[in-house]
This record gives C-alpha cells, sequence and structure tokens, in this order.
C-alpha cells in the first residue's frame, strides 16, 4: 500500500470521527467505585525466655532477645502476637510451620503445622497464641536422621514460619524466625512483621440505568471502529514496534546487581508475587539477585530460603 493510499485512508476515517462525534450529544451515566471493606493487619513472631538467678541480667524474663544462654534459660516461649482493623466482618486464617533445615547433610524437615481463624469487626488483637516448640525434641529426631544417613549429628537451623491470609481475597503476609543452636546458646533472627493491606470494591451506577438511544449507539460504533482503523493503518506504514517482556526490562535496570547462575541451591522455596518485592528482600537482606536463564526465573538466597520470582513457577 503506497502513501498517498496510507492518507487518504487516514483522512477518510477522520471524517467518519467528527461525523460520530456530532451523532453523539448527550452526556453517558457514570460508574463510580464505593468502598466497601477496608482490611489491616500486622502479626510477628515473640520470643520470651524467662530466666533462672545470675548476675548477667537484671530482669526475669528477655523479650524478643538476640541470643539466649543456655545455661541461664529457665523456659522459652514462642508466641503470636497480631493487630487486625476491619470495617466489615472479615475472616483470617493464621497458620504457622515449624521446620528444621540441616546444611550438612542436606535436608528439611517439617515438624509441626497448624492453623487457626477467626471472625471479626472493627479491631482485633491477638497476644496468647502460643507455638509449642520442642527444641530438645527437634535436635533429637535431627540427631537420629544424620545418623541414618551416615552423618555425624549437628544442630540444624529450627524455622518457624507465620503466614496471615485474607480469606476474603486471598490476599497473604509471611514473617518467621530462625534459631540456630551452639552448644551453650540460642541465636536468634526475627524477621518483618506480617503486614497487610486489602479491600474490595463494588461498582455502582448513578443517575438510573444508561440508555443509549440508536443514534448514538451508531456512533459509538463509527468512533471505535475509525479510531482502530487509524491506529492499525498509522502502526502498518511506521511499523509495528516491539513489545519487550517484563524479564528483558528487568535484566536491563538491574543488570548491575543480577548474577546469572544455572542451579537454584537447595533450601525451601517461597514464591514472591512481584519483581519489586524481589528487589526489596535482595535489599534488605543485602543478598544478590540470581537469575536462571534456562528458567526464566529471578530468586534471592538467604537462609537457606529461596525467595523466587519468575513466569513458571
Amino acid at each position: 500500500m503506497n502513501k498517498k493510499l496510507y492518507i487518504t485512508l487516514i483522512v477518510i476515517f477522520a471524517l467518519l470521527i467528527i461525523f460520530s462525534s456530532i451523532i453523539i450529544m448527550e452526556p453517558r451515566e457514570h460508574t463510580k467505585n464505593i468502598n466497601v471493606t477496608d482490611f489491616a493487619s500486622n502479626a510477628k513472631i515473640n520470643v520470651n525466655d524467662s530466666l533462672k538467678n545470675n548476675s548477667l541480667y537484671s530482669v526475669s524474663t528477655l523479650y524478643n532477645p538476640s541470643v539466649i544462654y543456655k545455661n541461664i534459660s529457665k523456659n522459652m516461649t514462642v508466641y503470636v502476637t497480631g493487630n487486625f482493623l476491619a470495617s466489615e466482618a472479615q475472616s483470617v486464617l493464621i497458620q504457622y510451620t515449624v521446620y528444621a533445615v540441616s546444611s550438612e547433610p542436606s535436608w528439611t524437615r517439617i515438624f509441626m503445622q497448624n492453623s487457626s481463624s477467626f471472625t471479626f469487626s472493627g479491631s482485633h488483637e491477638i497476644n496468647d497464641m502460643v507455638i509449642p516448640l520442642n527444641i530438645s525434641g527437634i535436635y533429637n529426631k535431627a540427631a537420629s536422621i544424620d545418623n541414618e544417613l551416615g552423618y555425624t549429628s549437628s544442630m540444624p537451623a529450627i524455622d518457624i514460619n507465620l503466614t496471615i491470609i485474607d480469606a476474603n481475597t486471598g490476599t497473604s503476609s509471611s514473617t518467621g524466625i530462625i534459631i540456630n543452636g551452639a552448644n551453650k546458646e540460642y541465636t536468634i533472627s526475627y524477621g518483618k512483621p506480617a503486614s497487610m493491606t486489602s479491600d474490595t470494591d463494588v461498582k455502582d451506577s448513578y443517575g438510573g440505568k444508561p440508555v443509549i438511544p440508536e443514534p448514538q449507539l451508531y456512533g459509538y460504533i463509527i468512533m471505535a471502529a475509525s479510531i482502530a482503523s487509524i491506529v492499525i493503518i498509522s502502526l502498518s506504514f511506521l511499523g509495528f514496534p516491539k513489545k519487550r517482556s517484563e524479564m528483558d526490562k528487568n535484566i536491563d535496570e538491574y543488570s548491575d546487581r543480577i548474577i546469572e547462575i544455572k542451579y537454584m541451591p537447595r533450601g525451601t522455596s517461597i514464591k514472591v508475587d512481584s519483581f519489586s518485592d524481589l528487589v526489596k528482600l535482595s535489599d534488605a537482606y543485602h543478598e544478590p539477585l540470581f537469575y536462571i536463564k534456562e528458567k526464566n526465573l529471578f530468586f534471592v538466597f538467604h537462609d537457606f530460603k529461596n525467595y523466587v520470582y519468575g513466569d513458571n513457577i
């Protein structure tokens, strides 16, 4: 198709747009979004350590300590606290998992899973949800596993993962703690609180039901067809641009932070909803962004966990 024909067609369709705009004279009725449910939550895992009489601490209980010395520890309590807000009746599901992760030999074993749910309206607070944790029992079972595999027993990391789920929308958020044991002490790492906000919208037409007279309907059809035709003709004349994939954009934008490898290290895999969330995890944990080209996925590896984002997960 030559240039003159392109121009002629564009002029014809432009005239059709002007004609259809004259037909369309009455304003159409509008649609607005009305927010009917607002939901916000914040939850985290806590550790309290009751102490024996000692000369180191002036208190009898340590709240969320980073180090627990076994010789002066009387009792360790792991529990969940959280605040929840909702404008209307809201259902929430809380799930937790306790598992051990061994690096040598490499294995992961779930020791406990449980969940609870509740429905509330307004505000709700939890502060007494205890996660029963038998550390000595886990270490004894880990020693048995190592022995079966032909290895000398070592203390695995104990990982406790907590997930809160908005039952209305399926939105979820997770947090956790990791307990590493040594001969004389435990060291504890705390994740960021699991927090999320979500809402539910409904559409509401105001001003009565829309009634479109036939002349206006024809005008809409002619205008839409004309605009689409002009766009297609223009793109045909200029050439259709190639659409770059999201993965290519991510690689270009973060090329100085991405390391391409062939295999993912062993560990628990956790799906991340967006690449921007993966970048935030990389910043928070000070870990690089890894990329596996064959599988077209990115991940961040931290504390024997792979936080994964990609098209084929």
